[in-house]
């Protein structure tokens, strides 16, 4: 469950502000809570879950699914396994509501030691989660995913493993609030880090089509490290000024 006053505040300014939740899934090991966790699973889900080859892969799967449930279950008011989906525009999950139930935003991601969702009523919106300290080729990656202007950035970085991962996760959590492929789209934009700590910006490269330009109007970003090791990135669209707050999920169910 949700602690109370994280709930109620989060109930009120759902409109106004994003909540992003992280957690490790690592703190869920009590075989009570994991049963809790697997209650409210839908059957879909657990056939999934139960497909998972290696054990690290079911449990992020199961903390981050449960956890989505559980919060969406306190934002309208109606049990966490109860709640279904469907699938919307560009094949995104939605909540199917009821007649007089507002339009609950929401996007998940998991990574290596950390599940994340993001929750909002403000409008669409993707999350992303990242581990730096994964081995890869980062270089080799860069060259083929992102833009000149990107590449140019990170070869300029004091730490270019680690604005190499808040690139990424940029990039794909736009991407996944578009409802887009990320295939092509360093063709189409890229990210501007504000060096001194503030939040990223998105550019539409002049080559790129009048659609694309019209399209980051009105998208805003906020990137932070909830852990020492991970980089979360949500995109979100919204007009209006909009609270973003990142909080630990608690222990508990």
């Amino acid at each position: 469950m949700v602690d109370d006053s994280d709930k109620l505040e989060m109930l009120n300014n759902l409109e106004k502000e994003v909540y992003v939740w992280f957690c490790s899934p690592d703190d869920f090991r009590d075989e009570a809570q994991l049963n809790a966790f697997r209650s409210v699973l839908s059957v879909e889900e657990l056939e999934r879950y139960y497909r998972f080859k290696f054990e690290q892969d079911k449990q992020s799967y199961l903390v981050a699914h449960a956890m989505l449930r559980l919060l969406l279950s306190e934002c309208v008011g109606r049990k966490a396994s109860k709640l279904s989906f469907s699938v919307g525009e560009h094949g995104k999950p939605e909540l199917k509501r009821l007649p007089d139930e507002s339009k609950v935003y929401f996007n998940i991601s998991h990574t290596h030691g950390l599940s994340v969702c993001a929750i909002s009523m403000c409008g669409p919106l993707g999350v992303d989660a990242e581990y730096i300290k994964r081995k890869n080729n980062l270089a080799g990656v860069a060259q083929r995913m992102f833009s000149e202007q990107e590449q140019s950035y990170l070869k300029l970085s004091e730490n270019s493993q680690q604005d190499f991962y808040y690139l990424w996760t940029l990039r794909e959590a736009y991407v996944k609030a578009l409802g887009i492929g990320l295939s092509d789209s360093a063709d189409k934009f890229y990210f501007e880090i504000d060096p001194d700590g503030g939040d990223a910006v998105v550019k539409s490269l002049a080559d790129s089509s009048d659609d694309n330009n019209e399209k980051i109007k009105g998208w805003q970003f906020s990137t932070c490290q909830p852990l020492s090791d991970y980089v979360v990135s949500l995109a979100y669209e919204s007009l209006s000024p909009v609270t973003v707050k990142f909080l630990q999920f608690p222990p508990t169910v």
